[in-house]
């Protein structure tokens, strides 16, 4: 499960993340970024603190969408 905390301690989730964006997103364009749809942790208190933790991970603006 995708969570603040899970960002932080479980590499595998970090790899696979960086993975994903490194090898399909075209990081050139302008406004690249990485949305998730119906993510409950949009809803949670540590949303903010997880789009801010992706986004300094790789390098792309997030979003968490319901």
């Amino acid at each position: 499960m995708l969570s603040l905390e899970s960002i932080e301690a479980d590499v595998s989730i970090r790899e696979f993340l960086t993975h994903l964006v490194g090898h399909n997103m075209k990081l050139s364009i302008p406004n690249c970024r990485l949305d998730f749809l119906n993510a409950s942790a949009s809803l949670h208190v540590n949303g903010g603190l997880m789009v801010h933790q992706l986004e300094t991970l790789l390098n792309v603006s997030d979003r968490l969408y319901l």
